[in-house]
């Protein structure tokens, strides 16, 4: 699976030490966490071009859900509506439904992942028959999240190509 972020994310105790554009860049992606309308636009501009040099029309784009129901609709529906109408991918949000709340594990040092075990993440197995499949998450730090939820994926019957992110995290300032 081809993993790629667009951005890399400095964390607040790096942020001091940071250049402008990675100040901009953090307020980027914590802008479109919270759902701010020209942040899914441009993020949305961003990852359907790059999908779109691939023939994506036998493609299917799903997002890794957030941690609740509500976070993730706000996060990644218009989003992802977006993001297939440029690209021409099949929308996957109405697919994967969300119940409960998980737990935020990566606000601290120690980046934790759930295993989806602590919240429901509950996967259309039909929709995702033998499709290929883009995921996609605002940030990654050990890609553990991403890893299960492809697994979640191709146990539904899909096949996970690629996955794209927003950003990936910086851990350590040089």
């Amino acid at each position: 699976m081809i993993k790629f972020a667009f951005y890399t994310y400095l964390p607040n105790r790096l942020l001091r030490k940071a250049t402008f554009e990675e100040q901009m860049t953090h307020n980027f992606i914590l802008d479109f966490k919270d759902g701010r309308n020209y942040a899914k636009q441009k993020a949305a501009r961003i990852v359907g071009n790059a999908i779109s040099f691939k023939n994506s029309n036998d493609v299917v784009f799903c997002c890794i859900p957030a941690s609740s129901a509500y976070a993730t609709a706000r996060r990644y529906k218009k989003f992802s509506a977006m993001v297939c109408e440029l690209c021409g991918a099949d929308n996957a949000f109405d697919h994967v439904h969300v119940y409960g709340k998980k737990t935020k594990k990566h606000n601290s040092r120690e980046h934790i992942v759930s295993d989806f075990a602590d919240y429901n993440v509950v996967i259309d197995e039909d929709y995702f028959k033998g499709k290929r499949v883009v995921i996609f998450d605002d940030l990654v730090t050990t890609s553990e999240t991403a890893d299960r939820f492809k697994e979640r994926i191709e146990l539904a019957g899909g096949k996970v190509i690629g996955a794209l992110f927003l950003a990936h995290t910086k851990r350590y300032y040089h």
